[in-house]
């Protein structure tokens, strides 16, 4: 459980990365498992095929879409990332204080979700980057 702080709430504050490290943790874990899992099949994803299953799930959280994915071996193990993705939000609930001062907790907001996956990309490509051999 994450206690992020979104848009929607008194005062309006706005997430902040570090508010996310949680979910962000979370995804990573789920991510690295996934892979993982396919290695014991020979199934894996080059770095184009996750940040094009990250992108889908973003694009998922926002307008609820979902994209078409080959039928292939690569294409269904994309799709089962993507699966695994947008069921996160199900499980994940955030704490909450009204205007009465009353605490409890509430489903994470499809507005906090995307902010968490675009933060979770943005990871990502960060440490994708920090890996890439220097040229020159």
């Amino acid at each position: 459980m994450v206690t992020p702080q979104d848009s929607s709430r008194p005062g309006g504050k706005k997430s902040s990365p570090a508010e996310y490290a949680k979910l962000i943790a979370r995804l990573e874990d789920l991510l690295v498992r996934y892979l993982e899992s396919g290695k014991r099949s020979r199934l894996s994803l080059s770095e184009d095929q996750i940040f094009f299953v990250l992108d889908a799930a973003v694009e998922h959280a926002s307008r609820q879409t979902t994209p078409t994915f080959d039928e292939t071996e690569s294409g269904y193990f994309m799709s089962g990332l993507f699966e695994e993705l947008i069921q996160q939000p199900q499980s994940i609930f955030e704490k909450i204080e009204d205007e009465n001062g009353h605490r409890g907790w509430k489903p994470l907001s499809p507005e906090v979700w995307e902010d968490c996956l675009r933060h979770f990309r943005q990871t990502l490509l960060e440490q994708v980057k920090k890996q890439a051999p220097r040229r020159g």
